[in-house]
């Protein structure tokens, strides 16, 4: 059987009280109409019946309730993007609001808090013993799982190998400790190579896109800083000849912070008689220029 190219993202409001429930599907809408009636008709169909959707249709009535296709889109991760966003949007997570259990996320989603603790109730409350057959079911699962894994399942492994991120590893044994803590103070201070605990696990690129924006931001706020350093200065020090002297005394230097010349103008003029008489200067070993004087008086403007 083949699947249809689109997904729909639909809503269903209860007219008696007017909360929401946002769904996908590709199936078209009449479809999630009917399988919708079905499960609020059956009792235990695999837990269906006890989602608050199928709950509100038993006790309101299904023909209580009215169904909108918000949007059609092409791929499951726009169509689940799009109900997300729908879902927090609407707050129809929250019990008084809505009636969607989760956040509507196709892969990392989070339940609400109501769903989470009847959860927790029933892990705690269950008699349920699994059978050696389920458990050997399981394994060749996980077998047949890990014959191709994936980057992440990898990084994962390794991760619960080194106990990294584990309860276990506490105070200054967990690689995280003294991560406030700046220059030789932290403990990870000149920690390289094969010692360092991220040795060997690549970076995604959601978290190189990370360092990149906290780097940028670092730097936007340097440059406004020396530029407020540099706002009410009437002077500065050459790093020639290390003399303070007043800015007239600097020649214009466009991709200079501060627009100036780092060496003041008798600076730069010794350094390009200099780099004339050695460089650029037909006969470089004479002593005088032609006028007479001395190369080295003329340098150091005598």
């Amino acid at each position: 059987m083949t699947h249809p190219s689109k997904v729909i993202v639909y809503q269903v409001t209860n007219i008696k009280n007017n909360k929401i429930y946002i769904g996908a599907s590709i199936r078209d809408i009449k479809y999630t109409k009917y399988s919708h009636k079905f499960f609020s008709n059956k009792h235990n169909f695999y837990g269906m019946d006890k989602r608050p959707i199928y709950q509100a249709m038993k006790k309101h009535g299904f023909y209580n309730f009215m169904y909108n296709v918000m949007g059609e889109f092409q791929s499951k991760d726009e169509a689940y993007e799009f109900k997300e966003g729908c879902i927090a949007e609407l707050n129809t997570m929250n019990p008084k609001y809505g009636y969607n259990c989760t956040t509507g996320s196709l892969y990392n989603y989070k339940v609400n808090k109501e769903t989470s603790e009847k959860m927790s109730e029933g892990q705690i409350n269950s008699d349920f013993v699994q059978t050696d057959e389920m458990k050997r079911s399981k394994s060749e699962t996980m077998k047949n799982h890990w014959k191709n894994p994936t980057e992440k399942m990898l990084q994962d492994r390794y991760n619960q190998k080194h106990q990294i991120g584990s309860r276990d590893i506490r105070g200054k044994k967990n690689p995280m400790y003294g991560k406030g803590l700046k220059g030789k103070d932290n403990p990870m201070y000149g920690v390289r190579g094969e010692d360092h605990h991220s040795y060997g696990i690549p970076l995604t690129q959601e978290h190189k896109n990370k360092i990149s924006k906290k780097n940028k931001i670092r730097a936007f706020e340097r440059k406004h800083k020396k530029l407020d350093m540099l706002k009410g200065r009437t002077e500065k020090e050459c790093i020639k000849c290390k003399k303070t002297k007043p800015l007239n005394m600097y020649g214009k230097r466009e991709k200079r912070l501060d627009k100036l010349s780092s060496s003041c103008k008798e600076c730069e003029r010794k350094r390009s008689i200099i780099k004339y008489y050695k460089n650029i200067s037909p006969n470089k070993n004479k002593t005088r220029n032609r006028y007479g004087h001395l190369i080295k008086n003329v340098i150091e403007g005598k």
